[in-house]
């Protein structure tokens, strides 16, 4: 069985419009269920075991680029290569499909 991890960018709204992120993205990544509890999530939950000491942070973009709930030390330009560079290393081995899709919102409101 596969399932599907979901996110989303930016506001839904079709009423108001930020001029400088006129976009809603969602966007997601699709991975067999076993391979996911098997493999993905015991080395995810490594990692934020070897990096931050717990495994109850949840990656969260916002969070990591903010350096805030948990990811402050992300900031020290050391602990932060270090994280980066362990999270791009799995992401990179692990087996899953992405899947996206973007709306720029004020061109869709003028087309239809």
């Amino acid at each position: 069985m596969k399932i599907m991890y979901l996110d989303e960018s930016g506001d839904h709204s079709l009423t108001k419009i930020d001029p400088s992120y006129p976009v809603f993205v969602l966007g997601g990544v699709i991975v067999d269920q076993d391979y996911a509890s098997s493999v993905i999530q015991p080395e995810l939950d490594q990692l934020k075991r070897d990096l931050f000491g717990t495994e109850s942070l949840i990656l969260h973009t916002a969070d990591i680029s903010r350096n805030r709930n948990g990811f402050e030390r992300v900031k020290d330009s050391i602990f932060g290569a270090e994280f980066f560079e362990r999270l791009n290393e799995v992401m990179q081995r692990w087996e899953y499909q992405v899947v996206a899709c973007a709306i720029r919102k004020d061109h869709h409101l003028s087309r239809y």
